[in-house]
């Protein structure tokens, strides 16, 4: 997350989460769309790091790394919930 402050990365990891869940037409907590957003994103630039994917640093490359990361942990975690 280089180029990008905390909070920012936080309220993007947020997005991220939220767009995740409705892609997967899923319901999380806030907290947990946060952990899945911040958690993706990481999980994310990792994996590109692993595989020499060279990333332009700034809010757009961190939202798609969420966006991507999130969906792939939120789909991960959707078969261990609890149904409503």
């Amino acid at each position: 997350m280089t180029g990008v402050n905390w909070f920012l990365a936080g309220v993007i990891g947020l997005f991220a989460g939220l767009l995740a869940e409705r892609l997967l037409n899923r319901r999380f907590s806030i907290f947990g769309k946060l952990v899945a957003g911040l958690g993706g994103a990481v999980l994310a630039a990792i994996a590109a790091d692993w595989l020499e994917i060279e990333l332009t640093p700034g809010p757009l490359t961190v939202l798609a790394l969420s966006l991507l990361g999130a969906t792939l942990v939120l789909a991960l975690l959707s078969p261990f919930r609890k149904p409503r």
